[in-house]
């Protein structure tokens, strides 16, 4: 073939309803199964029947397990549409980082988000000072406290911070202690911010280990909350309607008194049970009151193969109606359709590196179309096995049982086909071409 790449192989299942259309974005890594081998450690673009489309850089990401307590580190890379890296964002927030790190990039995994007005949100988590009496803890313990900045993409101006630990008791964690907190070797994640998105002027904060949702304003104030519990500031949630250690809050208007708020719920962070985790949707009234609490617009999980999964995940409406679910640490990603609120409409589903543990923080289906900057790649191959070759990808074979050639084109989404030139000489090709 024309390429090294190693995409995962997808196992899916179709029911031949109808699919929205677009591309599948993700980014397998080990899971947490420390055995697990994944091929290639990169992202990836392809197709809702199993075709590779882009393979995009390998990376040498850490195991899984340290994802529950140890931020990652890192710069954050930005493509255009032909695939060119058009800018790298290496923020440091003179953060204070446990013992032995030292990386001159201090965004994390958690949140890299682009606004319409060319910024960029960014969690960083900082290993902060704090009294843990009121928990169980040390009078002199320590915390993560996971900040939340929006920085100008251009010039790396500071225009937002937050900082959960100003704003949040530690006593609204869920998390246990189970004796972290002593020193910075082992700061206690007691909020765990894991997703943000701009509205309406404000900010979403989700919070994993409060199990709440937070809208924050320009000057940081708390606005109103969601609350697993107790419904924060809208009343008692619905049956069905509660959620532990989500992901993936999103908010949208649906009218001057409506709102819509979706998570990926986890619902389990303990691998001994087995509570599904599900795809849920809230419809809210604004401005929020306990007279009217919120209803249960969906709760998605698939009735004969639920899946458990204790970190990471996504959870996004699709442009027919459509909904997709990415189950994070869990190899996983299904499409539902649109109609049935408890989720017994699922259409599509697929799994990757099946065989072994393997995990996507988020995985999309979304519209996408590219021309790469680069060239098409071709290898020729003969009978008698010579070859000639240039690395490229997935590739369309042609020729007969004498000569075979295999054309590729990293990331190319408008190809229909690929017409080949043979000759003795350039000069003899039309165009100059071989």
């Amino acid at each position: 073939m024309s390429s090294n790449a190693q995409p995962p192989y997808l196992e899916i299942n179709f029911t031949g309803e109808q699919l929205a259309p677009g591309l599948i974005f993700f980014a397998p890594q080990i899971g947490i199964d420390a055995e697990s081998y994944i091929p290639d450690k990169a992202p990836f673009i392809m197709t809702d029947t199993g075709d590779l489309v882009w393979s995009g850089p390998v990376t040498q990401m850490p195991r899984l397990p340290f994802y529950f307590r140890i931020p990652r580190l890192r710069h954050i890379v930005i493509y255009n549409s032909s695939y060119d890296q058009t800018g790298i964002i290496c923020p440091n927030f003179n953060l204070t980082l446990p013992p032995g790190t030292d990386v001159p990039c201090q965004a994390d995994v958690h949140e890299s988000f682009i606004t319409k007005d060319n910024t960029i949100i960014v969690t960083a988590y900082n290993t902060t000072k704090a009294d843990l009496r009121d928990i169980g803890g040390p009078e002199d313990g320590w915390v993560l406290d996971p900040l939340v900045f929006e920085v100008d993409i251009h010039t790396s101006e500071i225009l937002f911070s937050w900082s959960p630990l100003a704003h949040v008791p530690i006593t609204d964690s869920r998390l246990p202690l189970d004796g972290a907190g002593k020193n910075t070797s082992n700061p206690f994640d007691f909020f765990h911010t894991n997703s943000v998105r701009p509205f309406e002027g404000n900010y979403l904060i989700n919070s994993r280990s409060t199990w709440k949702t937070y809208l924050v304003d320009k000057d940081g104030n708390i606005l109103w909350q969601v609350d697993r519990e107790t419904g924060g500031d809208f009343g008692s949630l619905p049956e069905g309607g509660r959620f532990s250690w989500e992901h993936f809050a999103r908010l949208e208007r649906t009218s001057d008194t409506q709102l819509q708020l979706r998570y990926f719920a986890n619902n389990d962070e303990n691998p001994t049970t087995a509570n599904a985790s599900v795809g849920l949707e809230l419809l809210l009234t604004v401005p929020p009151t306990p007279d009217h609490p919120p209803q249960l617009l969906k709760n998605l999980s698939d009735p004969l193969f639920p899946v458990v999964s204790l970190a990471m995940g996504s959870y996004d409406i699709l442009s027919n109606g459509n909904h997709f679910l990415g189950y994070g640490i869990q190899p996983v990603m299904k499409e539902f359709g649109p109609h049935i609120p408890q989720g017994d409409d699922v259409r599509w589903s697929a799994r990757y590196n099946f065989e072994s543990g393997a995990a996507s923080y988020r995985t999309y289906k979304t519209s996408w179309r590219a021309t790469p900057s680069s060239k098409p790649d071709l290898k020729i191959t003969k009978s008698d096995h010579s070859s000639h070759t240039s690395s490229g990808l997935h590739g369309t074979e042609c020729g007969s049982s004498a000569i075979r050639g295999y054309v590729s084109w990293n990331g190319a989404t408008d190809v229909k086909y690929y017409v080949v030139y043979t000759g003795t000489r350039t000069q003899s090709i039309p165009g100059g071409r071989s």
